[in-house]
């Protein structure tokens, strides 16, 4: 049961860098040049992959606890993906505030809200995996 959960974790958490780093390469094509926007996004796909480790477990965590809220799956979904982007957003304003980049760049002011999309869009893709993952949970703990 938590091997599923793990991997329906590392994919949303693995879908959102993705998406982020679509979302970065548009931005940085439509601002720069296409060979930026290509350079800027695998970069930021990169850099973002060892940056973000650590936030799979909080994923995982969040996932595990949206089960448990005693509601519909799409309720629950909802639940975890509106939490989830909302810590991720959190941390990335208070490491910006912290370092001053948040006042001094232009372009970082935009990146929250990419964030916030990404994490949404990776969870709404997720649907179909994370209903059969509830119904694996549910199945087992009646056993």
């Amino acid at each position: 049961m938590s091997w599923k959960l793990f991997l329906n974790s590392l994919k949303i958490w693995v879908g959102a860098l993705i998406i982020n780093s679509f979302l970065i390469f548009v931005y940085a094509t439509a601002t720069e040049n296409i060979g930026a926007g290509i350079l800027v996004s695998v970069f930021c796909f990169i850099g973002g992959a060892f940056v973000t480790a650590p936030l799979l477990v909080i994923v995982y965590h969040l996932l595990k606890i949206s089960f448990r809220i005693p509601y519909g799956l799409q309720a629950q979904l909802a639940w975890f993906g509106f939490t989830l982007a909302t810590i991720v957003v959190a941390l990335f304003i208070g490491v910006a505030l912290w370092t001053r980049i948040w006042w001094e760049e232009k372009d970082f002011q935009l990146f929250p809200v990419g964030i916030f999309l990404s994490i949404i869009i990776s969870v709404s893709i997720s649907f179909g995996s994370l209903r059969k993952l509830r119904k694996s949970i549910y199945e087992h703990s009646l056993a």
